[in-house]
C-alpha cells in the first residue's frame, strides 16, 4: 500500500496527498481513500474554510480576553439541511442554535464527542508544542449525524490582542452561513 502519490516528475519522491485541517479530524480507511476523495472534498472543504475562517470561534470563546479558554471551552453548532440551496455548497445548512459548551460538559455528550476531544486535545498539545498557537474548535452536529469537529489554529494571543469582540456573533453567523455568504472577516 502506497503511502502517498506520485508527482508528476519520474524521479521523485511519493508526496503526501493535500491535507487540509479540516481532514485533521476526518477519517479515512487508507490513504489512497483519502487521495480518491480529495477531487470531491478540496472544493466543499475550501467553501467550509471561508466559514471557519471568518466565524474564527474567538468571538463566540471571548479569546482575545483569555486565550486559555481554548483549552476549556468549545462552539457548539447545531445544524440542519437545506432543501432551498439550489446546488450552491455555502448553502447547504442551516444553523439551528449555536452555544459556547464547556469542554468538561461536551465530555459527556454522545459519540464521537469524547474521541473527537481528545484527538483535538492532541492537537491542540502538538500544535503549542511547535509554536504554531493554539487551536480552538466548533463542533458541527447535523442529527442523525455525529460530530463533525472544525479546528481552528494558529491562535496566539499577540494575534488577538487587537481583535474587537463581536457581541452579536451569534446573529452575524447565522446570516451569514444563511446567505451562503463568502467573507473574507466575518461579519463584514
Amino acid at each position: 500500500m502506497s503511502t502517498g502519490q506520485k508527482s508528476g516528475f519520474p524521479h521523485a519522491a511519493d508526496v503526501k496527498p493535500p491535507i487540509s485541517l479540516h481532514l485533521a479530524l476526518h477519517r479515512y480507511c487508507s490513504k489512497e481513500c483519502q487521495t480518491a476523495d480529495w477531487a470531491k472534498h478540496k472544493e466543499i472543504c475550501g467553501k467550509n474554510s471561508a466559514h471557519a475562517a471568518a466565524l474564527n470561534s474567538f468571538h463566540a470563546l471571548t479569546l482575545p480576553r483569555d486565550i486559555t479558554r481554548t483549552a476549556t471551552h468549545v462552539l457548539r453548532l447545531f445544524v440542519q439541511l437545506r432543501t432551498d440551496h439550489k446546488g450552491s455548497p455555502a448553502k447547504y445548512f442551516r444553523i439551528l442554535e449555536a452555544k459556547v459548551e464547556s469542554i468538561e460538559d461536551a465530555k459527556t455528550f454522545p459519540d464521537p464527542w469524547q474521541e473527537s476531544l481528545r484527538d483535538l486535545q492532541n492537537m491542540r498539545g502538538d500544535s503549542e508544542k511547535m509554536g504554531r498557537g493554539t487551536i480552538a474548535a466548533i463542533g458541527v452536529e447535523c442529527p442523525p449525524l455525529g460530530v463533525q469537529m472544525i479546528p481552528c489554529g494558529s491562535l496566539k494571543r499577540s494575534s488577538l490582542s487587537s481583535v474587537q469582540l463581536l457581541p452579536n456573533w451569534k446573529d452575524i453567523l447565522t446570516k451569514d452561513i444563511e446567505e451562503g455568504k463568502k467573507f473574507q472577516r466575518f461579519g463584514y
